[in-house]
């Protein structure tokens, strides 16, 4: 079982880029960094999330800016050039209320914009988002990585789950939890298939039933259809935030959107211990 396990891991593997912040960003427009003001177009208009809290009241705040990457710097990482090879990549996300990306709802709570990389100035962000959610600008190193899929996206029978953690348990696990690309260091399950039927307007969060058929489907469809863009949870150097209880947030986005440079409909989800 575990030859045949190893085997299939090595036939599923993605490759991906993961993410070391190191000390202060860099200033230089354009530049990869996580957190600080982004770098964006004069006529950039800072987005906003209007939705509902706890207690079915509508509210709306800006969103948080997460990060940006440099596409052009990221060439020789991008292996199999799932991104653009040039612009700039840009993060955010509602990072006050949280939105779980359960309900569909949720759309719109992170967004992901590219930019040309000329022509672009750092952007202070609205005044109504708390002094927190200001980020401090962190530097990052990057470099190439090899990631493998969660047990759930195996469909194996669970005799086999033994085996599964076994060559899992020899594979590296890089500390921090940031990644562009590749299969996600999932901590609550499997998400293509719930990010599939809540963006077909289901409630993935337990509220709603949903068909055995949809379900099913949904498995399939999930995986062949979305793609992770960005696995993110805060560096230590953002002392005054955190995802949940210890979280990860993970940006998903259909591979016909990112073979088309399409940003304009990514999902998130958020995982907690």
């Amino acid at each position: 079982m575990t030859e045949m396990i190893q085997s299939m891991l090595k036939e599923m593997a993605q490759n991906a880029i993961h993410v070391t912040p190191i000390s202060e960003g860099v200033d230089t427009p354009g530049a990869t960094r996580l957190g600080g003001c982004p770098d964006v177009p004069p006529d950039f208009q800072w987005p906003w999330f209007r939705g509902k809290d706890a207690f079915g009241d509508d509210y709306a705040v800006p969103l948080t800016f997460l990060g940006q990457f440099n596409c052009h710097d990221m060439q020789l990482l991008n292996q199999d050039q799932l991104l653009p090879n040039h612009g700039v990549l840009s993060f955010f996300y509602e990072a006050d209320r949280q939105p779980w990306g359960f309900l569909p709802t949720d759309q719109g709570s992170g967004r992901v914009y590219w930019f040309p990389e000329s022509g672009l100035q750092p952007m202070e962000p609205p005044v109504e988002l708390p002094a927190e959610l200001h980020l401090s600008s962190v530097g990052a190193v990057l470099e190439p990585i090899s990631t493998c899929p969660d047990w759930e996206d195996l469909n194996l029978p669970w005799t086999y789950y033994d085996a599964y953690e076994q060559v899992t348990a020899e594979q590296p696990v890089p500390e921090d939890s940031i990644q562009l690309l590749g299969w996600p260091q999932a901590i609550q399950g499997s998400m293509p298939a719930a990010v599939e039927l809540v963006t077909r307007g289901y409630d993935t969060g337990g509220s709603e039933k949903i068909p055995p058929e949809v379900r099913e489907q949904a498995k399939t469809v999930g995986l062949e259809r979305w793609q992770l863009l960005l696995q993110l949870s805060p560096p230590k150097e953002w002392t005054d935030l955190m995802f949940g209880d210890c979280g990860v947030i993970y940006f998903w986005i259909t591979k016909e959107d990112l073979a088309a440079r399409n940003f304009d409909r990514v999902w998130v989800v958020l995982q907690c211990g």
